[in-house]
């Protein structure tokens, strides 16, 4: 609605265009765990709210405690989705949009920014499959409130980006980054209170593995500028190539400091994900 009203044709063309492609990843790599994790959710409701008593007895916990798990895997493979979009996403897919679409600078804005957007849609999928799935039926009425509130300011945050900055699309992108934030923002003091020790510093990824992707990001400015001088088209395949080595040695990193993380995945994928109770 706010487009139609307030962007031009080819600012709708170019949000069309990178919201159809730059939602691949997503949807291949997290939507099937995604699903796992709802039917756990779903049995942790049960036992959660089937009997008060139940709360304390030894299946009630075992499926609070997988609901857990289900959430810190879940939160960890965002966070490393959004460490490798935030380094490689932001920096390489313009150049990679520039080669192809001939440097369209439009869409290389837009594919940034786009690339920042989707951890944060990520993060915000899960979360709130865990709220709705445990939240009781008048919880449920006020947190619609509030979501409604978000895309109240999702939709002035759009059309101040539109109609006075002359953003674009990439407006557009980031107005729906603010609202999916205002989500997170909101799952996250609702799970803190739901749980009775979480913390999301579980979620995060080990140091190494940040250390790599930073360094990453370091060496790919460093070299853009070393290597601007070049020919258009030998700039753009020299950073590709660039980039790809470096993607390369930050999966290496996660595959030697996140091996437990790499298992607890095929365990969710394969819905066999538990965690030991006392």
């Amino acid at each position: 609605m706010v487009m139609a009203r307030f962007a031009t044709a080819d600012e709708m063309g170019t949000f069309a265009l990178v919201s159809n492609y730059g939602s691949i990843p997503a949807r291949v790599l997290f939507l099937p765990l995604e699903e796992a994790s709802r039917a756990v959710f779903s049995k942790t409701a049960a036992a959660a709210t089937a009997d008060k008593s139940s709360i304390s007895s030894k299946d009630a916990r075992v499926q609070i405690n997988n609901a857990r798990s289900v959430l810190i895997t879940l939160g960890k493979l965002q966070f490393l989705l959004g460490l490798f979009l935030i380094v490689f996403g932001t920096l390489y897919a313009p150049i990679l949009a520039a080669l192809v679409r001939h440097n369209d600078v439009a869409v290389s804005q837009a594919l940034a920014v786009y690339c920042a957007y989707l951890p944060f849609m990520g993060f915000n999928g899960f979360l709130e499959a865990f709220v709705h799935s445990v939240a009781t039926k008048s919880q449920l009425i006020f947190i619609n409130i509030w979501m409604a509130v978000f895309t109240v300011v999702y939709m002035l945050a759009a059309i101040e980006a539109l109609y006075r900055f002359k953003l674009g699309s990439a407006g557009i992108i980031g107005a729906n980054m603010l609202n999916m934030a205002l989500r997170i923002i909101y799952c996250k003091i609702y799970i803190s209170k739901w749980f009775a020790n979480f913390s999301f510093r579980e979620m995060l990824p080990h140091p190494a593995v940040v250390g790599m992707c930073a360094s990453a990001g370091v060496i790919s400015i460093a070299m853009r500028t070393a290597l601007s001088h070049l020919p258009s088209t030998t700039f753009q395949l020299s950073m590709l190539a660039l980039g790809g080595g470096l993607g390369v040695a930050a999966l290496a990193s996660i595959w030697i400091y996140e091996q437990s993380l790499i298992h607890s995945v095929r365990a969710l994928r394969a819905g066999t994900l538990h965690t030991k109770t006392d």
